[in-house]
Formats: C-alpha cells, structure tokens, sequence
C-alpha cells in the first residue's frame, strides 16, 4: 500500500512516519504540508492511502476532497474530535487523533488490509433530537428498546435516543453485546455479576451503571455461556 501523509507539520509528519514504518506492506510514498502540495503527491505517486491532517494554513484536509477526486482510503489524523461526523460523512476510513496511539494506529492498518476496507466499527454515527453525534462503542453500556425507538445508555452523560430497532443495534456492535432480556442488549465486557433473585428470576449488574438489569428466562443460559466464555 503506498500511504501519503499530509501535516502541515514537519514534526508530526515524522512522528506518523516512524509509527508506520514496522507495516513492511506499507510504504510512504511522498509528505506534503498543505492541501496544495497534496494535491500535486496525489496526481503524482496514486496512494493507496492519504493520512489527513484537517486545520492547515491555506485549506483544510476537507477542501483536499472537494478539490480533487480522491480514490484512495482516507485516514484523518488530528488534534480535534469535533470533525469526527463530518469524517463520517465523507466516508472516511478511520479517525485518529494526536498524539496517536501506536495500538489504535494497528487497527487502523488491519482495516486497510482488509479485501474491502471498511469505515471505523469502534464507534457510532447517531442522530438524537436532530444533532448527530459520534460516539465510542466503548462508552456504551447497554441498549434498551422503547416502543418504536431504542435508547443507548452510556458510561457519561445523558442516554441516547434513536430510531431504531434493538435488531440494528444487536448486529451492528456484534459479539461485544449479548442479549439479555427480548428488549435489552448489555456490554459483556462490563458485566461485573449474575444473580438469582428469590423468585427464581435473574439480573445482572454492570460496571459505571448503578441499577440492576432484568436478566429473563429465555436469556439466561446463553449468558451464562458468554460469561464462561470470558474465562478462558
């Protein structure tokens, strides 16, 4: 994969270069400091991939896509999270922000690698009440269905209302959730006991969430399995 970075920069420019270089599949290929000069390594070298930086002089890393047809992957790599849904929007393949971390970079190449490069899957585009907001899956604790929509329930912060059902949510966080009762979905990696309540009913309770969930019948042994599962 030949990479291109663009940073205005020159110390971050080097940082992302000595990050990237244990990749031996890939190579960068050329630097630039402005979308100017981005744009004539883009025409020049063809990269696979563009590490952009957003808040340059003279343009940001957006003005780059709008300017120019850009068939590569894009990475954006920035000190601020507040373009984070814009990022999204245009399709970008992931998110990074400075210093970056060498282990978030390592996902970040597994999802170059892949046959079909897929966007970010750590975090969640939602709208809520008209604003959309970008949030990591890592802060989210359980999902519970309401009616005719379904509310994210996080670490920090006031829970998240959307508009759809726990389906969506059930195969878009995948095995990081598991299924508890037909109208909740739980953080497996947060579960911090199971019990048995007297009537013979279970519930279980979570980290950074301070009230018992409903654990039903139907539920119970495939999480006792998933719990198992964590142990080996």
């Amino acid at each position: 994969m030949r990479a291109l970075i663009v940073d205005d920069e020159r110390l971050a420019r080097a940082g992302l270069r000595r990050l990237l270089e244990p990749y031996p599949d890939l190579r960068v290929v050329a630097e630039a400091d402005s979308v100017d000069a981005a744009e004539v390594e883009l025409v020049r070298h063809r990269p696979d991939v563009i590490f952009l930086d957003i808040a340059m002089p003279g343009g940001s890393g957006f003005d780059l896509l709008v300017r120019r047809r850009v068939d590569a992957q894009i990475v954006f790599v920035t000190a601020y999270d507040e373009h984070a849904v814009r990022a999204f929007e245009v399709n970008a393949l992931d998110y990074l922000l400075k210093p970056v971390d060498p282990e978030r970079l390592a996902m970040t190449i597994d999802r170059l690698r892949a046959p079909q490069a897929a966007p970010a899957l750590d975090r969640l585009c939602v709208t809520d009440r008209g604003t959309t907001r970008v949030v990591a899956i890592i802060d989210v604790v359980l999902v519970r269905a309401h009616r005719d929509h379904t509310e994210l329930v996080l670490r920090r912060g006031e829970p998240i209302t959307v508009r759809a059902p726990l389906a969506h949510w059930e195969t878009r966080l995948g095995s990081a959730f598991v299924r508890v009762h037909r109208s909740t979905l739980v953080s497996i990696g947060d579960v911090i006991r199971l019990e048995r309540t007297d009537s013979s009913a279970h519930r279980l309770f979570l980290r950074d969430h301070p009230h018992a969930v409903p654990v039903s019948r139907a539920h119970v042994g495939a999480l006792r399995a998933r719990l198992r599962g964590l142990e080996t």
